[in-house]
């Protein structure tokens, strides 16, 4: 079965060695709260930083389901393509969804893009879900690998830990891999999954990697204050279940 694919380009920006952000994450249901960190990223970055739109993206690699909007029309899952003119040039790749099939084919079509548009480098963001959850109240720490020893010698520079002698799934990863094949350098960027949706202290943590390595100024206060309401939301319900298992409390004596 042929793989079919449509671009839409809105505008074709002129750029200098501009350096390409994926930041891609799942729609299913069932990993959206815990694995959404890409988009929230993406969506944080294209407010903060003014992002423009240039580029639309649909392929069958994407869930075969259409979105109904507010006026009865029926839209495509796509990924949107953002551009950023500073003292580093950026692209921003994100999307409705990651994709379910085709992981390879998609890759190939963001990376010829992101070559077309004279890009040398491609930053990959997504969760990573090997180990057991962080608990929600601990700080994340960015893990990462990259496509040869200097980009795994930039993460470290910054601050990233390396990730070693492991396996790593999906488009969000295999980006990374198969940019070499295109005289591109990549970098995965990751953290561990456990904070709840959104994830303002991982967003944050890695938002500053990419700041540091790609020089660029970024306003994380908007996500410092949602980390600390919903540290507090935190707090109270864990003090709430604890007053409901005490002795004394209505919950465990309602029936003395």
């Amino acid at each position: 079965m042929a793989l079919w694919k449509h671009w839409e380009i809105l505008e074709k920006p002129e750029l200098k060695d501009p350096a390409m952000i994926v930041a891609i994450s799942t729609s299913d249901p069932r990993y959206v709260l815990l694995y959404s960190h890409a988009r929230e990223l993406a969506d944080y970055l294209v407010k903060q930083l003014g992002f423009k739109h240039f580029a639309n993206l649909y392929s069958s690699t994407m869930p075969a389901a259409v979105k109904v909007n507010p006026d009865g029309t029926a839209e495509l899952p796509r990924s949107q393509g953002y551009y950023y003119k500073g003292n580093r040039d950026l692209i921003l790749y994100t999307s409705d969804a990651s994709p379910i099939s085709y992981a390879y084919e998609f890759s190939e079509m963001l990376l010829e893009h992101a070559k077309d548009l004279g890009s040398k480098e491609v930053y990959s963001i997504g969760a990573r879900f090997l180990e057991p959850p962080i608990s929600p109240l601990e700080q994340p720490e960015v893990l990462g690998f990259g496509t040869d020893s200097e980009t795994v010698s930039r993460l470290k520079e910054v601050g990233v830990k390396i990730l070693e002698n492991e396996p790593s799934y999906y488009f969000s990863s295999i980006v990374v891999a198969m940019a070499k094949n295109y005289d591109i350098r990549g970098y995965r960027i990751s953290v561990n999954h456990g904070e709840p949706k959104p994830h303002p202290k991982a967003v944050k943590a890695m938002v500053l990697v990419l700041s540091k390595i790609l020089g660029f100024e970024v306003d994380a206060a908007p996500l410092d204050a949602s980390a600390r309401e919903m540290q507090e939301a935190l707090k109270k319900g864990n003090e709430m279940g604890r007053d409901f298992l005490r002795p004394e409390s209505s919950g465990s004596n309602m029936y003395r």
